[in-house]
């Protein structure tokens, strides 16, 4: 990289150096030396606003960065920056703002109404968001990610019909992306398409094996019509692949419990509890199972514990009043 001034490349190298090495300080000390010999040179303010930021010192790289974007407006890497700082610090509506002015810059770059799309929907406007993907892909017909954030859209606004087009357009694009084919799954299963969709969760699994939420999906599937043993196993590959997942424990755990397995459903919901011990479900579920055992105690404080996290617990307080015999 050029500079303007050749007095300043020995502090731009010596603060490019110290960033690497993670000494962000050090970094901020060679740049601001830079900057005092050069005022005009937007890309020091740049390198000095990532330190700045690298430092947990949003404030100051943001002002930097801003200065930088002020000596050259023309320059699309200084708003890229400042969307990233944005974006972490969770300012959605200067990220969009900066967005638009990049589209003013690159008006048939798909990617930024696709990114400025996905920002949009943190701030819940979804039709902004549709607009934007419907131009990125009018621009770029061949995004398959774009299509897909197009039809979470509009699964969100109950378009299911329109959101299936576009999950099987992204899967044709990209073969080789399992989302898609999930999110298709899903929609087939919300229409009663039960055979559609397990064959798209098994086709989603055969893309991608180490896909958790693809077993996860095919094993719901299966417990809907009772068949535990094809669940739990799909259950268990979906918690070796991700074992922190209190979801994938407490489904095992029903799961279990729907063959009687009392106790192994008891050890999923006491590993699920550890995991998110604000969620209620399964408390109760442990509860339950603890009933069926005739553990009345166990059964009585998991109940409660329960109705602890949700007070309004209908099947917990029936359960609790029916082994009291309220």
């Amino acid at each position: 990289m050029k500079y303007k001034s050749n007095s300043i490349q020995k502090y731009i190298i010596a603060g490019d150096k110290k960033l690497h090495q993670d000494d962000f300080t050090g970094a901020i000390e060679e740049y601001s030396k830079a900057i005092n010999i050069d005022q005009e040179n937007s890309n020091v303010y740049y390198d000095r606003g990532m330190a700045y930021f690298l430092n947990n010192e949003n404030l100051l790289a943001l002002k930097d960065i801003s200065m930088g974007i002020k000596l050259d407006v023309s320059n699309t890497k200084g708003y890229m920056l400042r969307i990233l700082i944005n974006k972490a610090i969770k300012d959605y509506l200067w990220a969009i703002s900066d967005y638009s002015k990049l589209i003013e810059i690159e008006p048939m770059e798909s990617e930024n109404y696709l990114y400025r799309g996905e920002i949009k929907l943190k701030t819940d406007d979804y039709k902004g968001a549709l607009s934007d993907f419907n131009i990125a892909i009018e621009i770029n017909p061949d995004n398959a990610e774009a299509y897909i954030l197009r039809a979470d859209v509009k699964v969100s606004l109950n378009n299911r019909i329109s959101a299936f087009d576009d999950y099987s357009r992204a899967a044709r694009i990209n073969p080789k992306d399992s989302l898609s084919v999930i999110e298709r799954g899903e929609i087939r299963e919300f229409f009663g398409d039960d055979k559609g969709a397990y064959d798209d969760y098994s086709k989603a699994i055969e893309i991608d094996p180490e896909y958790s939420w693809a077993y996860f999906c095919r094993a719901m599937l299966a417990h809907v019509y009772d068949v535990n043993d094809e669940a739990i196993h799909d259950l268990n590959k979906a918690i070796e692949l991700d074992p922190d997942n209190p979801g994938y424990l407490n489904m095992r755990g029903l799961c279990k419990q729907n063959i009687s397995d009392y106790d192994g459903a008891i050890s999923d919901y006491s590993k699920a509890v550890v995991l998110d011990a604000e969620w209620e479900e399964p408390f109760f579920n442990r509860g339950f199972a603890k009933a069926c055992l005739g553990d009345r105690s166990g059964a009585l404080e998991d109940f409660d514990l329960a109705l602890a996290i949700k007070p309004d617990y209908k099947d917990a307080l029936e359960e609790r009043n029916l082994i009291l015999g309220i």
